[in-house]
């Protein structure tokens, strides 16, 4: 039943959204042809815009599929929804105005695809607060909540009951605990209850026991989850592996050792690297002047640095400190190193443009964990946890922890967390969402 209300919950999802994409289509023309905040000029009739309506809806959709906006986990903010929305709005406004630019429809209007996109983003957002709203509500009164047992007295178990008290709007309720793997007591329950999951969390010393727990859910049509004991030692996806009926748990999932997924990636790098070369070219020439004349010295910054599978390669920066200062070691603060134009590249992230070569070399990605120099990636492998597992990948322009203000001077421990995080989750739309913040988000610790 429960599965049942998710798929019409989600299907009203994609409706909704499909239907006040229309109404964003249908405000912003008013908003730029028939109101007199614009000039109006000669335009296209409303008919010939309507068919963009053909392109933005699809767009939109998978967007936000992409962004995981149709799934039924029930712990996404509302902030977190709103912020997709802006993502899959925006990317929507660039497919039409690259159709247009590419089919060279001339004549219609590019002010209002980013009206459009913004209506979108706007529109979908609010209609998205106001369902999240609304459902709280309905779940605070007992509807569509999901009753859970939790089996088991470990820290998981106790952990997952604290979650669930924290994140009441999901719906879900914790009916009871059973502290031992107490089966009479379990069949009790659920015969005589309506209960929708059970959560196994037991030590390795009652696993004896849980065949006859599970025996147990199936009887009664209640659907069984089970936190490992060895959860600790495994990913939060772990990708399970199978040879002649037996089955092997990865302890690192990583989605880029799929020769498609890794293929999907290098192409977007380097489709997306080269456009950058071209377009941000006058950008780059501008910048490279600015070093030439601010300070003695060469315009590139260039250092050894270690990559993916431990290979070492030369990277390329614009130079951001003063000739015949030591570069081997991390800015701070108000570091003296750096020149005025140096300190302005570093805020603002321009100094790494040079990189985009090394992206069309083959050896970096725009996304992924920041490339170490060799001293100090000999130092941190015996010092730091799991330090090494970041070199299973490309290295990055920009990366989950970067964008997280994890940069510069800052925890190699917390660093390499997030590394590890963005290792074991990639996506293309998680690669897009780390690139939308870091262009318009805050550029914390970047010195």
């Amino acid at each position: 039943m429960l599965r049942q209300n998710a798929i019409i919950l989600n299907t009203i999802k994609i409706l909704l959204d499909c239907f006040f994409v229309v109404v964003a289509f249908m405000l912003s023309w008013a908003v730029r042809f028939e109101l007199s905040i614009f000039e109006l000029v000669s335009h296209l009739p409303f008919e010939r815009y309507l068919a963009l309506l053909y392109v933005a809806i699809p767009s939109f959709i998978i967007c936000q599929y992409a962004f995981k906006m149709y799934s039924s986990v029930r712990r996404t903010s509302i902030s977190k929804e709103f912020y997709n929305c802006i993502k899959s709005a925006v990317i929507m406004g660039m497919v039409i105005i690259g159709g247009i630019f590419i089919l060279k429809l001339s004549d219609f209007a590019r002010s209002f695809v980013i009206i459009f996109s913004a209506m979108t983003a706007i529109s979908v957002g609010v209609q998205r607060a106001l369902l999240k709203a609304i459902l709280k509500v309905f779940r605070e009164k007992g509807f569509n909540v999901r009753y859970v047992v939790v089996v088991g007295d470990t820290e998981y178990a106790q952990r997952y009951v604290d979650a669930i008290s924290r994140h009441r709007e999901m719906g879900y309720q914790v009916f009871d605990v059973l502290k031992k793997a107490d089966t009479t007591l379990l069949e009790k329950i659920l015969t005589e209850n309506i209960i929708d999951e059970a959560v196994i969390a037991l030590d390795v010393e009652e696993y004896k026991s849980l065949g006859k727990i599970l025996e147990i859910c199936e009887k009664n049509g209640v659907k069984s989850s089970i936190i490992p004991s060895y959860t600790n030692y495994v990913p939060s996806k772990p990708q399970i592996d199978e040879i002649d009926g037996i089955p092997l748990i990865n302890t690192r999932y990583i989605p880029l050792d799929n020769i498609f997924y890794s293929f999907i990636k290098n192409a977007f790098d380097f489709i997306a690297a080269l456009l950058m070369c071209v377009v941000l070219s006058p950008v780059m020439a501008v910048i490279a002047i600015a070093v030439k004349l601010s300070s003695e010295g060469e315009i590139l910054f260039k250092q050894e640095r270690v990559g993916f599978g431990g290979e070492k390669f030369i990277i390329y920066k614009f130079r951001t400190m003063r000739c015949g200062t030591k570069t081997d070691g991390w800015t701070v603060k108000d570091d003296p190193r750096r020149t005025k134009v140096g300190e302005f590249l570093r805020k603002n992230n321009l100094d790494e443009l040079p990189q985009l070569f090394n992206v069309l070399k083959g050896q970096m990605s725009l996304i992924g964990p920041r490339p170490e120099q060799v001293g100090y990636v000999k130092h941190f492998k015996e010092e730091i946890p799991k330090y090494m597992i970041k070199h299973r990948v490309k290295p990055g322009i920009t990366g989950w922890a970067q964008v997280n203000g994890l940069r510069g001077d800052t925890s190699i421990e917390e660093r390499i967390k997030k590394d590890i995080y963005y290792i074991e989750n990639w996506s293309i739309a998680f690669d897009i969402k780390i690139l939308f913040r870091t262009v318009f988000g805050k550029n914390k610790n970047a010195y």
